[in-house]
């Protein structure tokens, strides 16, 4: 089980050219409202960033989170959602039934953890390129000049900033 970053990253391109969104910062609310779900800002442990429920048409964030940690979890979730994260595992999951059945030698718990850690690098992947398109950045990079310019312009962390950067210049 090997995450599918360019599926990923291709995903959140996909919905960018669909709305037409050439400029920063990028609109996630309004993308995520166009998509058919709502955003709801809930009292969560300091843990937890957020949650979505496909089934309820809503993205949860946690509402003392920094506007940053909030822009990236919405764009996350949208991931997730977009990536049909809870069918696949749903498919998943019920493969391994079938298949623990007949034999004994599947460790749930470990393919369980694998397929989290494999979704969430999706999921990832897809709000890094929705929230700083590659394309984009490469062409505003002269302009800013900076990590620091890219965490105002676009309206992200510098850790997000950072690795879209890492990304345009190769590293990731």
């Amino acid at each position: 089980m090997e995450a599918r970053i360019g599926v990923a990253r291709e995903a959140a391109r996909k919905l960018l050219r669909k709305y037409g969104i050439k400029t920063a910062p990028i609109p996630v609310l309004s993308i995520i409202s166009g998509e058919g779900y709502r955003v709801e800002e809930v009292n969560l442990d300091d843990r937890v960033s957020g949650f979505c429920r496909a089934k309820d048409k809503c993205i949860y964030i946690n509402s003392r989170h920094h506007d940053h940690r909030k822009r990236f979890t919405l764009g996350h979730e949208l991931g997730h959602l977009a990536l049909l994260h809870e069918k696949l595992k749903a498919m998943d999951f019920s493969d391994l039934e079938q298949r623990s059945s007949t034999s004994n030698e599947i460790d749930h718990e470990f393919v369980e953890t694998a397929m989290k850690d494999m979704y969430e690098i999706e999921a990832d992947e897809f709000a890094g390129e929705l929230l700083v398109p590659r394309a984009l950045l490469k062409n505003d990079w002269q302009e800013l000049g900076s990590i620091d310019g890219v965490v105002k312009h676009y309206n992200v962390s510098p850790e997000v900033a950072s690795i879209a950067y890492m990304r345009i210049m190769g590293a990731r």
